[in-house]
């Protein structure tokens, strides 16, 4: 994943003239501010002075909301770097709030399991020491629909990831 964004000159973009430039999206927003700043001035439109962020690559699916907030996009952009697929999943479950959604990975991540059972016989067979004739009897089906209730379950491709949900 290469989050980069593409903005506009706008007096460009209204009189018919695609003009702009894209870079990383992990940039600075001072950095970013700088790229646009010279990009205005190079602008084929004199004075131009008014830019869009209109495109955004590598951010999956997500829906950015605040567009041209440069540190937004640049916490975004950070956080997917970091997290790939997983991160773009919780950001579009929580409209975009990376300090919510890096929150949920520093404190309440669990872990990626291949189901919910898989998680609930992990941790029921790494907590008890249940003797071989009682472990046919343990029903993991049960203690995942149970767990399900106190945890938050984000699905990326075939594999569950888990978070605390108190």
């Amino acid at each position: 994943m290469n989050p980069t964004i593409y903005v506009a000159c706008l007096a460009s973009y209204n009189n018919g003239i695609r003009y702009g430039i894209e870079f990383d999206a992990t940039l600075s927003p001072d950095d970013m501010l700088g790229l646009i700043g010279d990009m205005l001035k190079n602008s084929p439109i004199e004075g131009a002075e008014e830019w869009e962020v209109q495109n955004y690559e590598d951010f999956g699916l997500l829906n950015t909301y605040r567009v041209g907030d440069l540190q937004h996009i640049h916490d975004i952009a950070c956080f997917l770097i970091e997290h790939g697929d997983l991160g773009v999943e919780l950001l579009n479950n929580f409209r975009c709030d990376v300090e919510y959604a890096n929150r949920l990975m520093d404190e309440k991540y669990i872990g990626e399991y291949d189901s919910m059972e898989d998680y609930a016989m992990e941790l029921c067979y790494d907590h008890y020491d249940i003797p071989e004739f009682i472990a046919y009897h343990v029903d993991c089906k049960a203690m995942a629909l149970e767990l399900s209730y106190d945890l938050l379950e984000i699905e990326v491709g075939d594999k569950v990831h888990l978070f605390h949900n108190n």
